[in-house]
């Protein structure tokens, strides 16, 4: 059974919970400590950042994810593109 993607509105709860919390396809939210998150992306063995939760929305990230999938699908890099 596939694991469930993060719903939008249990983001403020879990910003407040340490940790990497898993979206699906490669997509996480990160927390550092309670309050501090990031967005980021892994492929292989790398993580990009996509930016702080409090200025993306779960949308806004699962759109760029997406097109970082395409870029791997299609044979490029998704680390060698710039923001």
């Amino acid at each position: 059974m596939a694991k469930e993607r993060i719903k939008p509105s249990t983001v403020p709860a879990l910003v407040e919970t340490p940790g990497k919390h898993c979206d699906g396809g490669g997509l996480y939210l990160q927390v550092a400590q309670p309050g501090q998150a990031s967005w980021v992306f892994r492929h292989k063995e790398h993580w990009k950042s996509l930016g702080p939760a409090s200025l993306y929305s779960i949308h806004d990230v699962r759109d760029r994810a997406h097109g970082l999938r395409r870029d791997i699908h299609e044979g490029r890099d998704p680390f060698a593109q710039t923001a």
